[in-house]
């Protein structure tokens, strides 16, 4: 959730702040399934006492599977919180505060908010719940 409130106020103060966000977490994931792929065939390896080339292409969907299930909806909630800094960015920056323009723009960027949120909510749902029965 903190993520979520850095990308939404790093898009705020700068604008393609959010993007240094969706960097920092794609590399979280992409370490995450590298070390899980290296654990199952380490674990392959070490009761079959060796590693085929098809032990190597079977693992990477399976790791990927891992961190995709609550990963996608993870980013794609972090990109709609970028979405909505960027955009209450852009009307401070207009200096439209007392009209109701800027009143439509405030609530566009609070549901955007809290679609992001609530998706936000459901990755950590797919995390904790379902990811478990798989893996």
């Amino acid at each position: 959730m903190l993520r979520f409130y850095y990308s939404l106020f790093f898009s705020f103060f700068y604008g393609a702040g959010a993007i240094f966000i969706l960097t920092w977490n794609a590399s979280v994931i992409s370490a995450a399934v590298g070390n899980f792929a290296r654990n199952i065939l380490a674990e392959t390896a070490k009761s079959l006492g060796y590693i085929g080339a098809w032990d190597y292409l079977s693992v990477l969907p399976i790791s990927l599977m891992r961190y995709f299930i609550h990963g996608l909806p993870e980013i794609a909630a972090y990109f709609i919180g970028g979405l909505a800094g960027g955009i209450i960015s852009v009307a401070v920056i207009k200096h439209d505060f007392m009209g109701d323009n800027f009143r439509k723009i405030m609530k566009d960027a609070f549901d955007l908010t809290a679609i992001a949120i609530f998706i936000l909510f459901i990755a950590a749902l797919l995390e904790v719940f379902v990811t478990p029965i798989f893996f």
